[in-house]
Order: C-alpha cells, then sequence, then structure tokens
C-alpha cells in the first residue's frame, strides 16, 4: 500500500522580495476530509481538523504581488496570488 504524501504550501516571490521567516515550501501534514462529521474548532489553535494555518513573513516594495501553491496528490492543486498593495499593516 502506498503512503499518501501530505499537503504542501510553497510561496513563490517576485524579484526583490525577501522571505523572512521558515522555508518557502511548508508541509502540512494530513487533512481529515469533512466527511467525518461535525468538525470542531479547538480553542487557541485558529484551526479544525479539517484546516491548517500557514505563514510567512515576506519583506517587500510595495506593491509586489506573492503566489501562493496548496498540492496535495489526491485532492489537486490550489493558486492564489496575493496583491501586497491591498494588505494593511
Amino acid at each position: 500500500m502506498k503512503a499518501v504524501k501530505e499537503v504542501e504550501a510553497s510561496l513563490q516571490l517576485e524579484e526583490g522580495m525577501e522571505l523572512l521567516t521558515r522555508p518557502a515550501t511548508q508541509t502540512l501534514g494530513h487533512i481529515s476530509g469533512r466527511g467525518l462529521g461535525p468538525q470542531f474548532f479547538r480553542a487557541g489553535s485558529g484551526e479544525t481538523p479539517a484546516e491548517k494555518r500557514v505563514r510567512f513573513l515576506v519583506k517587500a516594495p510595495q506593491g509586489g504581488k506573492v503566489n501562493l501553491v496548496v498540492r496535495h496528490a489526491r485532492a489537486g492543486t490550489v493558486r492564489v496570488q496575493v496583491d501586497l498593495s491591498s494588505l494593511t499593516s
């Protein structure tokens, strides 16, 4: 029996940006499906068994964009582009 790979989140930066914390690719482990019944919020964790939280700290010139790619062998791939100029500090 082959093991399913874990969920992986990768941050892709534009030129001139710097990742200040953690590696650009983080392994998030396995995420339970929503078919397991009600998912309860765990106080203090900010996530449920069907969710994982990932954080990146980026130093970037104003107006830059980053791409976040989350992959899983069976669930697929999600790509999101975040416009940093739309965020407030």
